[in-house]
């Protein structure tokens, strides 16, 4: 829906903003127009399709200058303020006269979001429905901001944020659940070992809470990885806070690194109840953790009790041991000897 109501004129220019919400298949090339993606495995596809200038960053607006594109356009996605953010940033860098267009579908507040931005951009949003539920909301620039820019939470600014009377942590909006301890996470972390002198691989970082725990019991090295530039910003910030020996990198499941080179590897993987994603997310975590871990090493994952990853599991793992399970988590250990 949203590749349709993209229209340049010759010589002008624009900019497609796109997380994980935006069907990049519908994504059709365009000389005039430029990517940012937040999403490291989207900014492969989306050059793989044939765009020319794709930029992977924690949406950076930075290398656009203010007042330098004629089309800003977004799929609106689940994080609030960084709906809010693309919106103030799309203003400042569009030109007057330039366009601003939202897409989404029913109940993702694309019709909230537009009558936001009419404010900021002080004209009227021009709204279109389809058959099928999906809203395009269009705005056009004028000239000086009528109200006050959108609250982003400060999007961009990477602050502390106090979990606990002990753990303080480098963290922002961007990021699934920033301001808490996930309790997937820290479930996982109850029931794991002494790492002590081992290499340890923490799959989808988020911020870094498993890799500051696989310091904390003993991990000689910590390598970590994320598809969101936000959790990778976040991570290197904490890696640094807390000393942790080794490396932040972005990667989709670690596909880029090479075989056996971990003892360990953590992960509380991204899951969702009934869906299709649960099962191929599950095989490809799994796929992935096998081929990172040495021979002897061993994978200690935290989904949902309900998710049946074992089943996945035991297509790459000739042992699937159940750890712990308090009815809403369950810990996983996986290996091969």
């Amino acid at each position: 829906m949203l590749s349709r109501a993209i229209t340049l004129e010759n010589g002008q220019k624009g900019l497609l903003v796109v997380d994980e919400n935006t069907r990049i298949r519908d994504l059709k090339p365009q000389k005039l127009i430029s990517v940012l993606t937040n999403r490291y495995e989207l900014e492969r596809s989306i050059r793989h399709k044939g765009f020319e200038d794709v930029r992977f960053s924690d949406f950076d607006f930075n290398p656009f200058p203010d007042s330098s594109l004629d089309l800003v356009a977004h799929r609106v996605g689940k994080d609030k303020s960084a709906t809010h953010h693309i919106i103030n940033q799309a203003f400042r860098i569009l030109k007057p006269g330039g366009r601003l267009i939202l897409a989404g579908v029913r109940k993702e507040g694309t019709k909230t979001y537009g009558e936001k931005a009419s404010a900021l951009f002080a004209c009227s949003a021009e709204s279109q429905t389809t058959s099928l539920g999906a809203r395009i909301v269009i705005l056009q620039k004028n000239g000086e901001a009528k109200e006050n820019f959108l609250n982003d939470k400060d999007y961009s600014l990477i602050r502390n944020i106090e979990l606990n009377e002990e753990l303080v942590v480098s963290s922002k909006p961007g990021i699934f659940g920033w301001e808490k301890i996930d309790q997937g996470s820290k479930f996982l972390v109850e029931n794991l070992p002494s790492f002590e002198g081992k290499t340890v691989i923490d799959l989808g970082c988020g911020y870094g809470y498993l890799s500051i725990q696989a310091k904390r019991l003993g991990a000689n090295k910590v390598l970590a990885t994320d598809n969101n530039a936000a959790a990778i910003d976040c991570c290197i910030a904490n890696f640094e806070k807390f000393e942790i020996e080794g490396s932040v990198e972005a990667s989709n499941a670690a596909k880029h690194w090479d075989k056996e080179i971990a003892d360990i590897v953590l992960c509380n993987p991204p899951f969702h109840k009934g869906t299709k994603q649960s099962s191929s997310a599950a095989d490809v975590f799994s796929r992935s953790m096998r081929k990172i871990l040495k021979k002897d090493g061993a994978a200690y994952v935290v989904v949902n009790a309900f998710v049946p990853f074992e089943k996945a599991a035991k297509e790459h793992f000739d042992y699937v041991e159940v750890l712990a399970n308090n009815k809403q988590f369950k810990v996983l250990k996986l290996s091969s000897t």
